[in-house]
């Protein structure tokens, strides 16, 4: 029989389908989620069990309370409303309506204990200064977020170190005096570049606090504010953003962080900690929730995970970082990241010029025209 060309092999009907689910009861139609393909290709049975083998090596030698758990991750504050669905002319093949002015890049950093409690979460602006909404009361009414500014936004080595070391820290040492709480902490983290720092990981070392991260590309399988507290997050983000459509852009600018900042506060419900803990296995520990995850990879013919090389990070996967091999291993590569950049400057090379202290979105505080009104027609 001659083999089918892709051309000749037809997709069954609509209705086809749907008969199909309706007589077998096993299955249903669900609308897919796209997955990265790192994602979908390495997280595999291997990778998770290495991981909570070091995790529970670590949980025999601290004895964690869950008042000593900790994860700290960051997303992103974006509003953004779907495809508008509009009434327009029969003979139009397609309608427009015009483009909404683009939100800055607003980066959200948040720390969750699993006993349900969590300190001020970060805010990092692409700003020199704090914006215009940000008044005396706005501070009093969301007083358990903190704000800080880099250029484009996104978490550095340096914002992290701040926020980790002066928020994130002394709540580890409140909760270690409540009754009930273990002596040794653990933090969890992903493999970020900005966790390569191996005089912050030293402080919590020097305070007995052990910080672990997580398997790369693993985060949506055993990372607690992912499997809850975000997802949450993200849906109550894209209720009734509709509205922003009328606004200018420091008015829409407000109404995201506002809106942002009480989905956030739904997020972090006590109920939404817990379930994000128990999805990952943390708390309890059980490996065998993570690993029974949809996303695994349970193919034996996967090949290893691919080692990438970068110029000037080390790779952090599965990593305890407080420990004494990867203290070392990470000076080791801050030094030669700041040889590589010294050697650069001698030779005279063209470098990266420092971004201006002031930002675009610095000079559209009183910006309306530009962004005015849109309207409702087709």
């Amino acid at each position: 029989m001659p083999k089918r060309t892709t051309a000749e092999i037809k997709v069954p009907h609509r209705t086809y389908v749907h008969a199909l689910v309706k007589r077998c009861p096993d299955l249903t139609i669900k609308k897919a989620r796209i997955l990265e393909h790192d994602r979908s290709q390495y997280v595999t049975p291997t990778t998770l069990n290495d991981f909570f083998d070091k995790l529970q090596g670590l949980f025999e030698v601290g004895d964690y309370s869950p008042s000593m758990i900790c994860n700290f991750d960051e997303t992103m504050i974006q509003c953004a409303s779907r495809r508008l669905t509009v009434v327009g002319p029969r003979t139009s093949k397609t309608l427009y309506i015009p483009e909404q002015a683009e939100m800055p890049h607003i980066t959200l950093g948040v720390a969750i204990f699993a006993d349900c409690s969590y300190p001020e979460s970060l805010v990092i602006y692409p700003r020199k200064t704090l914006p215009q909404e940000v008044t005396a009361e706005w501070l009093v009414r969301y007083r358990k977020i903190c704000y800080t500014g880099q250029p484009k936004g996104w978490i550095t080595a340096e914002i992290l170190e701040k926020y980790l070391l002066e928020i994130v820290l002394p709540y580890f040492l409140v909760q270690r005096v409540r009754i009930g709480s273990s002596h040794r902490g653990l933090l969890l983290v992903d493999g970020h570049a900005s966790r390569i720092n191996a005089k912050l990981w030293q402080s919590f070392r020097d305070n007995d606090i052990d910080v672990i991260t997580f398997v790369s590309h693993a985060s949506h399988v055993m990372q607690p504010l992912d499997l809850c507290p975000f997802s949450v997050f993200k849906a109550q983000l894209r209720q009734g953003v509709s509205v922003m459509r009328k606004m200018t852009l420091p008015e829409r600018r407000q109404f995201v962080m506002t809106h942002a900042f009480d989905a956030l506060h739904i997020a972090l419900s006590p109920s939404n900690i817990a379930a994000g803990f128990r999805k990952a296995g943390v708390v309890p520990l059980d490996r065998a929730v993570p690993l029974s995850h949809s996303a695994v990879n349970r193919d034996p013919n996967t090949p290893p995970r691919p080692i990438r090389k970068r110029k000037t990070t080390i790779n952090l996967n599965g990593d305890i970082l407080t420990s004494q091999d990867s203290l070392q291993k990470i000076k080791n590569d801050q030094a030669n990241t700041a040889a590589r950049k010294a050697k650069v400057v001698k030779r005279g090379r063209k470098t990266t010029k420092k971004a201006d202290e002031e930002t675009p979105y610095d000079q559209m505080e009183e910006e309306t025209d530009d962004y005015s009104e849109y309207s409702d027609d087709a």
